[in-house]
C-alpha cells in the first residue's frame, strides 16, 4: 500500500507533458529589417550535424572557415573521415563540390541536395552571421525563407557579437540542424 502512495504521484508527475517555447516565427524581410548588418570580415566554427534527407540520416561534424569573401566548409562523418568540402566565393557567387558528381555516395548526394543550391548556403551564411535581434537565450526564432523554416535556438557572446548555438534549416524532404561547440570571430 505504502508503494501505491509513492508511486502514483511519481506517475503521475512523470506523465505530465513538457511545455516547451514555441519559435517565434519572422518573415523574411521581417528578419533583414530588424537585424543588423555586421562587418564579420572572417569567422572560424565547429559543431556537429545532423542531416536528413527523405528520412534517411547523417551525423558528423563541420568545419566551416570564412576569410576575404571565402567560404570552406568542411563536412566529417563520425569516424572523422572527410566525406566532403564545399567552397564558396561570396563576391563571384560561385559554389565548389568535391568529390566530383561522378564519385559521390548516397551521404554525399545527400550533402549536395542540401548545398547545392547558391540561395541555400549564401542565406545560411547571412544567417549565421547576422541571428535575428529577437534570439536570446530564452527566446528561440524562426525564420520563413523561401520553402525553408530556419530555427535559431540558444545565443552565444563573442567578443562583441551575439553568435547562434543552435541553427536548423528544414522543409519538406530535408532537415540540417548545426550545433555549434566552437566560434572564433
Amino acid at each position: 500500500m505504502k508503494f501505491l502512495f509513492i508511486f502514483i504521484p511519481i506517475l503521475v508527475i512523470g506523465c505530465t507533458p513538457l511545455t516547451t517555447k514555441n519559435y517565434e516565427v519572422l518573415s523574411y524581410k521581417e528578419y533583414l529589417d530588424s537585424s543588423q548588418e555586421k562587418s564579420i570580415s572572417k569567422f572560424y566554427l565547429l559543431g556537429k550535424i545532423s542531416i536528413f534527407v527523405d528520412k534517411k540520416g547523417f551525423f558528423g561534424r563541420i568545419i566551416w572557415k570564412f576569410n576575404d569573401d571565402k567560404s570552406i566548409i568542411q563536412i566529417y562523418n563520425p569516424f572523422n573521415t572527410l566525406i566532403a568540402k564545399v567552397t564558396l566565393n561570396s563576391s563571384k557567387e560561385s559554389i565548389n563540390f568535391e568529390p566530383k558528381l561522378d564519385k559521390r555516395n548516397n551521404i554525399e548526394k545527400m550533402i549536395f541536395r542540401l548545398f547545392g543550391s547558391k540561395e541555400n548556403i549564401f542565406a545560411l551564411r547571412k544567417m549565421l552571421t547576422r541571428p535575428p535581434n529577437q534570439l536570446s537565450i530564452e527566446n528561440r526564432v524562426s525564420i520563413k525563407y523561401q520553402d525553408w523554416n530556419v530555427h535559431f535556438e540558444g545565443i552565444k557572446q563573442i567578443k562583441e557579437n551575439r553568435m547562434p548555438h543552435i541553427i536548423e534549416f528544414e522543409n519538406e524532404s530535408i532537415s540540417f540542424k548545426i550545433y555549434i561547440n566552437q566560434w572564433v570571430i
